[in-house]
């Protein structure tokens, strides 16, 4: 993978990572609209020039001052459905200022959260004119996608244009009329850009983002507070259920919602019934309206305390009926016992095995049905709880294996149980953000689907079961661990000394309540789990697998290749780079840099930590070559455009390491790409001195490197267009430093384009058949690279010819067809997987060979150090939490795990075993582990055998928030993402 390093989760964003938008509370109840047309303030429409100075000098700084002073001021994005308040959204502008301002010359502008680094510009452009007077509005509407069923603003100034929905994203007020490309990260400085909200998801912000709405049925808007600008969006915003669009005639409609934490809830213009007393199990559990009457009715309900969550955002409590759970047949048991009622006023009044009576409104969060509970408000005065006296018969945990089906997990929904079976950890990327671990039913995590199946109909089919299958392990709670100020609670599950792996066993030791927010389903702890509750209600344990993975495989045979993507190696730091961003640790220090030139460290000492887990791993292969990708390209930061200066940077530290100069890299020929024809990464070769040498020199794949080797089958292709968005291939030809001609073999280090920043139509668009973006690129690259290696081979009659690196491409997927067609096996299919991406694993990375090289393969592994480790101990995420897990080992030194072959050389290629020149004795000698074009490699289950699924997400969740609270998104982080650019 080569993306930018990214520590807030996206450079490790993947297609996107789950982003989740954790809003506050459900649907509350009863609120009314009340609208009132307020007496104009001071403000005209009509343009006015601002009050001249008599010091012709300060023109421009008053002009500034005035620019500053208009902020944006209320957004409310909730304008569509049954639920809205009004029938658009808006932005409302307010002059803080004593001077008037002229907006002439202006914009407003929208952003989605959707866009990455190769679309800045906005979605949503207007133009803007007239004058907002001191303490003055200014309204823009925005209808978006569709009309909201609500009354209609007051007349707006302006109307954004681009039909966009205005969902998470950024917003930003320009003093030019030009569409300005407003970078990604934190931008308080960008010249053009007078005031800036981003929210929920925005992946650029004010110092952080702004909470957003949960959806559609959360009507909210954000306000800012008392027209005070800190330049923190997270602090500068709030969500308020009293809704005031304001124009710059002064006039407003007020719609007041019912609670602080929005919705309309109550019966909407019908009037509200009477209670109805329920059992739990009949509460009707359907979202549509149509179907279920008694949403945002009242209804009485009865039940024990089954779990409280006081604090970390949920704000609310699980009712069982007595009596329930035990030994449950799911083939009987269709509606639920137990129910969520959310109630930020009464959850401190109740504690796990209360007995208690409550009259609630039945409202829907997140794709469930639950209670909202207001005692004591006006709007609600049937709302009620109260202690019961009268002892109430146990709850029994649901003694169940969790189920895969959506009907059963419905029917279990909000109710204890004791998961029984066997289960394994298949998505940690999120642990450190939101301390919860994406989980699976079974003994192996899943499968990305075109890592085991063919692309199409049964990649799309294994998906699609893949997102039935997930369900995560959560810690109850909304807070997001890794921004201020969750990041300094420890980390749940997960210590230095006992790491959450992906393919780890969950050892069930509590009870968990059923749950589904954030559009997925979860099983909770009975509380908030943190470093003080967790003796009380942390729910399960996790195996500790790395014990099997201290050293890779013992070296058999001759000689130990090794293919290793060392996640953006720069030895060039932000901190050199003129303009340079970064992301920081709890305490502001520079970590990675964000989307610069130089792609790894911003500073020394964030090198220094990458560095020493990079060589800790490289040492411990034990390897003689060793094939690099994402290392830095020097001729890019050198005058001399010494392309070999990171490659001598890692050998130096690979020797002072080992004790002695073990190491060389392989030079790059006299032959290279121009500087600006060659990405900023590159591929490269090192190997240990007393072992192997290289024989004559490297080459690289494009025109002039292979004039002298040139075959009708290189010549019909267009080699430099081919790798205009790739790493050029390298090849070097190696024999052990005491063998002979008989003994040589090619070596070919390649990178090919990644999946993601897709194009929007051509043979590279998405296709949706589990292959990603830029699929056709890369089976051009992989017949470049097969017509470049028997180039080679005719050239120096070397047989054995390795293609080795990240292939960017899954085992069944075109590319890797493609060079199976070409005779190369696939010589480590089924050793491992070696990278974890959307709660899956699958390789990316590969070593092929031609037939005389899968001949003399004696052994192959993938050592997995990296991919299945939770990013949290990687060096772009040190002090990003209290829980300390960085350590300077082998553990996530890259995203990327190891591939290593071990080959046995000779005249005859891998032994045959035999006792003459006539091969004659038994035929048991090295074995070949060649593999061409695979029917299927899977992980197995008792049920599935040989086709173990994965989940069709990132690792956030699209468009969900953590509980009734919030929680902000995340980015893709360093190398995490095959998604991403390159």
């Amino acid at each position: 993978m080569d993306v930018p390093s990214d520590p807030t989760g996206a450079a490790g964003a993947p297609g996107p990572r789950r982003s989740r938008s954790r809003g506050l509370a459900a649907v509350v109840a009863g609120a009314g609209l009340t609208a009132a047309l307020l007496a104009p303030v001071s403000a005209s429409a009509a343009p006015q020039q601002p009050a001249q100075t008599e010091q012709a000098a300060q023109t421009e700084l008053a002009a500034q001052q005035e620019s500053a002073d208009v902020v944006i001021s209320e957004v409310y994005t909730t304008g569509a459905g049954t639920d809205a308040a009004f029938d658009q959204r808006f932005i409302e502008l307010q002059n803080t200022g004593e001077t008037a301002v002229d907006l002439s010359g202006w914009s407003i502008n929208y952003r989605p959260s959707s866009r990455g680094e190769d679309s800045l510009t906005p979605s949503g452009h207007t133009d803007l004119s007239g004058t907002v007077e001191p303490g003055g509005h200014y309204l823009i509407s925005n209808p978006g996608l569709s009309a909201g069923d609500g009354q209609a603003l007051p007349q707006p100034d302006e109307h954004l244009g681009g039909a966009t929905a205005m969902r998470d994203g950024v917003i930003w007020l320009s003093d030019s009329d030009q569409p300005i490309d407003v970078p990604l990260g934190d931008v308080q400085d960008v010249e053009g850009v007078v005031d800036l909200l981003g929210y929920g998801d925005a992946n650029t912000v004010e110092t952080a983002a702004a909470d957003s709405v949960s959806g559609s049925s959360d009507v909210r808007s954000m306000v800012r507070t008392d027209g005070v600008d800190t330049d923190d969006n997270s602090a500068d915003f709030t969500l308020s259920s009293t809704i005031t669009p304001t124009n710059s005639a002064g006039e407003q409609i007020v719609h007041e919602g019912g609670g602080e934490n929005g919705g309309d809830g109550g019966s909407g213009e019908g009037d509200r019934n009477e209670p109805v007393e329920l059992a739990i199990d009949e509460i009707p559990r359907s979202l549509d309206a149509s179907e279920n009457e008694l949403l945002e009715q009242p209804v009485t309900v009865s039940g024990v305390v089954t779990a409280a969550y006081p604090t970390g955002g949920f704000d609310g409590f699980v009712v069982q009926t007595p009596g329930t759970g035990g030994d449950v047949d799911l083939d009987e048991h269709t509606a639920s016992d137990a129910v969520f009622v959310y109630s930020p006023w009464q959850v401190g009044e109740v504690s796990v095995g209360d007995h208690v009576e409550l009259t609630a409104d039945v409202t829907t969060y997140s794709g469930q049905v639950q209670l909202s509970l207001y005692a004591g408000s006006d709007q609600t005065p049937e709302h009620a709880l109260a202690q019961l006296d009268e002892p109430a018969e146990a709850i029994k945990p649901a003694v169940v294996e969790f189920p895969e089906t959506e009907a059963e997990r419905q029917s279990l929904a909000g109710m204890l149980i004791d998961p029984q079976g066997s289960y394994t950890v298949t998505d940690n990327y999120t642990l450190n953000q939101y301390g919860e671990l994406g989980v699976v039913a079974g003994s192996e995590p899943l499968s990305t689907p075109t890592d085991v199946v063919a692309p199409g109909e049964q990649a799309q089919a294994l998906a699609a079961e893949n997102a039935e299958r997930l369900f995560y392990l959560d810690d109850g709670s909304s807070t997001n661990l890794s921004r201020s100020p969750g990041w300094d609670q420890e980390l749940p599950y997960i210590t230095a000394e006992d790491p959450v792996r992906i393919g780890a066993e969950v050892q069930w030791e509590q009870p968990v309540i059923v749950d589904h927010r954030y559009d997925e389903w979860r099983l909770q702890p009975t509380g908030h789990l943190t470093g003080e509750t967790a003796e009380q209600v942390q729910p399960a344990s996790i195996e500790d697998t790395r014990a099997g993975e201290q050293q890779p495989a013992a070296p058999e045979g001759d000689v130990r290749l090794a293919s290793f993507n060392v996640l953006n190696y720069f030895v060039h730091l932000g901190e050199d780079e003129q303009g340079c961003d970064y992301y920081s640790d709890r305490d502001g220090e520079p970590t990675t840099t964000d989307w610069c030139t130089a792609r790894g460290a911003y500073s020394q000492e964030s090198f220094e930590r990458q560095q020493t887990k990079i060589v800790s791993a490289i040492n411990a292969l034990d390897a003689d070559v060793v094939a690099l990708q994402e290392i830095e390209n020097s001729a890019h930061f050198t005058d001399d455009a010494d392309r070999d200066l990171a490659m001598q940077n890692l050998v130096e530290a690979l020797n002072a390491d080992a004790g002695s100069a073990e190491w060389a890299a392989v030079a790059s020929p006299e032959e290279t790409p121009a500087v600006g024809d060659e990405d900023v990464i590159r591929n490269g070769f090192i190997h240990r001195v007393d072992a192997v040498e290289p024989v004559g020199d490297s080459r690289i794949l494009f025109d002039e490197g292979i004039d002298d080797i040139m075959t009708d089958e290189l010549s019909a292709l267009d080699v430099g267009s081919i790798f205009s968005n790739a790493r050029e291939p390298l090849a070097q030809q190696f024999q052990p430093v005491d063998g002979g001609e008989d003994d040589r073999f090619f070596a070919i280090v390649n990178h090919l384009k990644s999946k993601g920043s897709a194009p929007d139509d051509g043979p590279n668009a998405e296709t949706g058949d589990g292959q990603g973006a830029w699929n056709a690129a890369r089976q051009e690259q992989a017949g470049a690279l097969d017509a470049f290696a028997d180039a080679l081979a005719a050239d120096t009659g070397t047989e054995r010819v390795f293609l080795m690196g990240d292939f960017n491409s899954y085992t069944q997927e075109d590319p890797l067809q493609v060079l199976a067609d070409g005779g190369f096996s696939n010589l480590a299919a089924d050793a491992g997987d070696t990278y974890a991406y959307d709660g899956q694993v699958g390789s990316l990375d590969h070593v092929l060979g031609t037939e005389a090289a899968a001949d003399s393969v004696v052994q192959t592994d993938i050592w997995n150090i990296n991919s299945v480790e939770p990013i949290a101990a990687e060096y772009s995420r040190y002090n990003g939490s209290a829980t300390d897990l960085y350590a300077p080992g082998q553990w996530r030194a890259s995203d990327h795990d190891p591939v290593i072959v071990d080959i046995a050389l000779g005249s005859d290629g891998g032994s045959d075993g035999g006792s003459g020149e006539d091969g004659s004795g038994d035929d048991s000698g090295n074995p070949g582990p060649g593999q061409g074009p695979p029917e299927g490699k899977g992980h197995n289950r008792d049920d599935h055998p040989g086709n173990g699924p994965g989940q069709n997400n990132g690792n956030g969740n699209g468009n969900n928030g953590h509980g009734n609270g919030t929680r902000g998104t995340m980015a893709t982080a360093a190398g995490t993402d095959p998604e991403a650019r390159g």
